[in-house]
């Protein structure tokens, strides 16, 4: 579901609970409506947090949206299977986890291409063709924030991150929409990669 901005973190352990609270709002121990309402006259920051506090605007977004989160869940579901079915029709090709689509919120579906030239021309395709796809999961290793942990190794990590689309998936699409991107998947060689 979508707020626009911000979320909501669920738990029932009050330590988890507690921290959150803190690292919401700069790692302050008390909120300008606290000291507002005389609870603290001020504050100290105890942890290196974040400005994660959801405002009202957003709020009522997500109350809204959070009304349509079941049914929006299922269709997204509903979808994964149409993906399911098409995916099995290309050669090569996988969908991670489509045995467990009943146990699934469908936040994203992901494909894995036969090889990454196979997927770089799928995702060139798709662009021609005005559908938006994804490189979802890069090795974390790799990017800039975490080269100090950076490893040659990892090859099985390396290979899926190199095969692997993300396809659209949202609960206002149909059936017509998975099966117009797989028209396009299955165009094999009409539109060349340049390199």
């Amino acid at each position: 579901m979508t707020t626009g901005e911000g979320g909501m973190l669920v738990t029932q352990n009050d330590e988890v609970a507690s921290k959150l609270r803190l690292l919401r709002s700069h790692g302050m121990t008390s909120l300008t409506w606290q000291r507002h309402l005389g609870h603290a006259r001020s504050y100290e920051v105890v942890a290196n947090g974040y400005n994660y506090r959801l405002d009202e605007i957003h709020a009522a977004l997500g109350r809204v949206q959070l009304k349509k989160l079941p049914a929006n869940n299922e269709r997204r579901r509903d979808l994964l299977r149409c993906y399911r079915q098409a995916i099995d029709e290309l050669d090569g090709w996988a969908m991670p986890f489509s045995d467990s689509i009943e146990d699934s919120a469908g936040h994203l579906m992901v494909a894995i291409a036969p090889t990454n030239d196979a997927r770089d021309q799928a995702a060139e395709r798709l662009r021609n063709a005005g559908i938006q796809s994804s490189m979802h999961y890069p090795c974390i290793s790799d990017l800039r924030a975490f080269l100090q942990f950076s490893s040659s190794r990892l090859p099985v990590t390396r290979e899926f991150v190199s095969r692997v689309i993300t396809l659209p998936l949202y609960p206002a699409m149909n059936e017509q929409d998975v099966e117009r991107i797989f028209a396009v998947l299955r165009e094999r060689n009409r539109i060349p990669v340049m390199h």
